[in-house]
């Protein structure tokens, strides 16, 4: 009995011994494989940052140019027309007259007479309401009694003669002497239409001999700037020019010559007949490739003799 318990109870710690021993490799193993198990590795995907441009809105600068104004002029102030020996006095006009200039054409003009003693030259200003000169001319020449073309767009201060009431003022090239139309006279001012040219000479039926010297004379209205030519020409039917003159200078005389070079360079003797005159305007030197801005021929043809 007593042995049959002894072995049991060895059985029972044999048993207990052997559960000992399992778990205790069990638990020697599990360590071993965490041991030697590789460390694991997080990774961490990080996204390109997207770059940024910062765009500056710098102001816009706008660049106005601006005409230079035109500085504003005045006459001598004096006011006594005679000194001495010395005397200026207008004579035309001296007011009540009426004018009509055309803005953009540079031949508007206005006629001025007066007389004068002793005076070496001058200088003729127009006067506007204000007392300010709006156009001024010398002359270093004049004659004792004189009159002349005053182009007062050619020569104004001004950017534009307004229409108003104005005044006609002489003095000499000093500014001692001084002389003033009486009373005010009137421009009414305009502008006109485009460049335009007329033939004015020669007139109708004129006989002109060879060698002899004529006189081609045109009119021109409209926007006739400074530096615009005209070539004066003759035709029958072929063409040559005869000269090249400013827009401003209104004629040409021409001396009749023995021989002439035509279109195409053909010359020889300038036959006796009848021929056409003809003005052509140009904004600037003529050439073969530059259209004329306007154009006019006589009405009537002259005639050429030996």
């Amino acid at each position: 009995m007593n042995m049959k318990n002894n072995q049991k109870g060895f059985a029972i710690q044999l048993a207990i011994a052997i559960v000992a021993i399992l778990v205790i490799g069990a638990l020697y193993f599990s360590v071993k494989k965490d041991a030697l198990a590789p460390a694991q590795t997080t990774s961490t995907s990080t996204k390109p940052v997207a770059s940024t441009t910062v765009t500056t809105n710098t102001p816009k600068v706008t660049t106005t140019s601006t005409k230079p104004a035109i500085p504003t002029t005045y006459p001598p102030a004096a006011t006594v027309n005679t000194s001495g020996a010395s005397s200026i006095g207008i004579l035309s006009p001296n007011g009540g007259n009426f004018y009509e200039v055309d803005e953009t054409d540079i031949g508007a003009s206005i006629p001025v007479t007066f007389s004068i003693k002793n005076v070496s030259g001058l200088s003729v200003y127009l006067v506007d309401s204000a007392g300010k000169s709006v156009a001024s001319v010398t002359d270093t020449n004049p004659d004792k009694e004189t009159s002349f073309i005053f182009f007062i767009n050619q020569n104004k201060t001004v950017n534009v003669i307004k229409s108003g009431e104005y005044k006609i003022k002489i003095c000499d090239l000093k500014g001692n002497i001084c002389d003033s139309s009486d009373k005010s006279f009137v421009i009414r001012s305009f502008t006109s239409g485009p460049a335009m040219i007329t033939v004015a000479e020669p007139a109708v039926g004129e006989m002109w001999k060879i060698g002899s010297q004529h006189k081609i004379s045109f009119t021109t209205k409209g926007n006739i700037k400074p530096e615009y030519r005209v070539a004066v020409m003759i035709l029958n039917p072929k063409f040559t020019q005869l000269a090249t003159v400013a827009a401003t200078s209104t004629s040409y005389l021409w001396t009749i010559p023995k021989t002439i070079c035509w279109e195409g360079n053909a010359c020889g003797y300038l036959a006796p007949g009848s021929y056409t005159m003809s003005v052509r305007l140009y904004d600037r030197e003529p050439s073969a490739d530059i259209p004329a801005k306007a154009l006019d021929e006589s009405e009537m043809k002259i005639t050429i003799t030996n």
